[in-house]
């Protein structure tokens, strides 16, 4: 956090605002709403802007993508997947082909994008984690190391169940969608060798033309809601998850630490 001011409500325009955090001034007796703020000097120009929620701009982003590439293919992609037919695409139909194959790549990244954000923020910093290794060794896994090595569903399976007072999500039904977005976002960011021999083709390509891709894009979704659960809110949440309660922090005198703007 850069610096903090005052608000004196939530600006409900745009979800991709972070939560603002209440602070119970005791002196004061009231509820005081903080914001986070970023603050740059770029050479003498100084910007400043309420930080936006990481979380949520991936959202967005796999969003936006999620329409333009399920708008595509409701139209243009199943009109010519039929039993028994071939469903060639001629060349003056690449273009809008590789556009659909393009934005249906973005909503996958960002969708599992927010995701990892969401777990690596979850995790507090002086947090460490446990583990015997294959020759019964004894490891402690710091934070950083465990952002490092440790896959985003490991993390989910491992770690955040304790940290949130949840289950493991392994038996809901959005988690096989889940583990197939991972796995397709992997090849998509570390794609295999492909051969340069005529007549091969890249078989990351063969997922994007059956449309549970999409219900696997929106397991993202579910997994939020699974994991913003309790009584109240946490400030790393996306707005439009979880409970709308948050719990003040008590401070003994406001003006002893922020000065209000007006």
């Amino acid at each position: 956090m850069k610096s903090s001011s005052l608000m004196k409500e939530e600006n409900k325009n745009d979800f991709r605002q972070n939560h603002p955090y209440p602070v119970h001034a005791i002196k004061q007796d009231k509820i005081i709403f903080l914001s986070d703020l970023e603050i740059y000097n770029i050479n003498k120009t100084r910007v400043e802007f309420s930080s936006p929620n990481i979380i949520s701009m991936f959202i967005n982003i796999s969003h936006k993508a999620f329409v333009e590439s399920t708008s595509v293919f409701k139209k243009f992609i199943e009109p010519k997947l039929i039993d028994g037919k071939t469903a060639e695409f001629k060349e003056e139909e690449l273009t809008k082909l590789y556009d659909y194959l393009e934005s249906a790549k973005v909503s996958v990244i960002f969708a599992y994008n927010s995701i990892e954000a969401f777990v690596n923020i979850a995790i507090p910093n002086d947090y460490t984690y446990e583990n015997k290794n294959n020759r019964g060794i004894k490891e402690i896994w710091d934070k950083e190391a465990i952002q490092r090595w440790m896959t985003t569903s490991d993390k989910l399976t491992k770690i955040l169940p304790g940290l949130r007072g949840l289950e493991k999500p392994n038996n809901q039904k959005f988690w096989s969608n889940f583990k197939n977005l991972e796995q397709l976002r992997n090849d998509i960011i570390h794609p295999k060798s492909v051969s340069n021999e005529l007549n091969t083709s890249n078989e990351i390509h063969k997922k994007f033309f059956n449309k549970n891709v999409f219900n696997w894009i929106q397991s993202t979704g579910d997994v939020l809601k699974f994991y913003c659960q309790g009584e109240y809110s946490e400030r790393y949440f996306p707005i439009g998850f979880g409970p709308k309660k948050f719990k003040p922090t008590e401070l003994d005198d406001f003006d002893k630490y922020f000065e209000e703007v007006k």
